[in-house]
């Protein structure tokens, strides 16, 4: 649900298509992340979407964990534990914070706007 959501607001703001990918995909580990390791499991996560001229940032709200996000090294073969990894190398920041509902961890991706005839994102419905 959070990846179809995502992708019908990118659709509308005219952002390369690499661009539109990897914040799915960002968004996507975080949600997994708080519905794997949050009270959320058996809770609600919320997604807020917020694009700029100049950024676009997501955050990623749980029901709250016993501990924040830990980046921490991957095995080559382990079959999980990547997420956060992606999310530090693919966004240009990103942290957490806490509400009185939980806790959130957000991500920001420097936008920047296909050159000329470069290829913009369209959502096909």
């Amino acid at each position: 649900m959070a990846r179809a959501w995502i992708w019908g607001h990118l659709a509308e703001k005219h952002m390369s298509a690499d661009q539109a990918h990897v914040v799915v995909l960002l968004t996507s580990e975080l949600v997994t992340n708080a519905l794997t390791h949050s009270k959320s499991r058996h809770g609600e996560v919320t997604v807020l979407l917020q694009v700029s001229q100049y950024c676009v940032r997501v955050d990623v709200m749980d029901d709250g964990s016993a501990g924040g996000p830990v980046l921490g090294p991957t095995r080559v073969d382990a079959e999980n534990g990547r997420g956060l990894v992606l999310v530090d190398q693919l966004a240009h920041r990103w942290g957490d914070y806490f509400e009185a509902s939980g806790r959130a961890v957000w991500f920001e991706v420097e936008r920047q706007l296909p050159a000329g005839n470069g290829a913009i994102f369209e959502h096909a419905s």
